[in-house]
């Protein structure tokens, strides 16, 4: 009974064996699947990431660009709005100047150190103010006393 019991032992450990190694073979070919998956997941994730560099160095391009193109854009008209106050300073000295001329020398100090705007309304009140003094009743000179009965008396009371 001893030879059968190893007899049986050894049929037993048999498919044992057989049953680890197609264990085995199952396990290698499901790792060796599993692998293959994870190398795909990591090749697509590559590709992904690729893409993703592509576009942000695309995207980097285009901000270049349109830096560039801002910036130039800005130092144009920064340019022009130079030249434009410097037009604008040109014009307001000679209004100022021409107005400033026709001032009488006691206005002239106070005069220059006004704006434009204020500028004209001091001129414009100052003239009006001329043109009055030179039209009121009250600067013209009296009639005298007596009336002129020649043209050279009425002349040598006047002068």
């Amino acid at each position: 009974m001893a030879d059968a019991e190893v007899i049986k032992k050894d049929d037993e450990s048999k498919p044992d064996s057989k049953d680890e190694s197609t264990q085995l073979k199952e396990k290698i070919a499901f790792l060796e699947a599993e692998s293959k998956k994870a190398f795909e997941k990591r090749d697509e994730y590559k590709k992904q990431i690729e893409a993703i560099h592509l576009k942000s160095e695309e995207e980097q391009g285009k901000f270049k660009e349109l830096y560039e193109k801002f910036k130039t854009e800005s130092e144009t008209k920064g340019k022009a709005l130079e030249d434009a106050e410097v037009k604008l300073n040109l014009f307001i000295e000679t209004q100022k100047k021409e107005l400033v001329e026709s001032l009488d020398d006691e206005s002239k100090k106070f005069a220059e150190t006004l704006e434009l705007d204020q500028l004209r309304e001091f001129v414009k009140i100052s003239l009006s103010k001329k043109k009055l003094d030179a039209t009121h009743p009250s600067l013209r000179p009296t009639k005298p006393v007596g009336r002129a009965k020649t043209f050279s008396e009425w002349k040598s009371q006047y002068s």
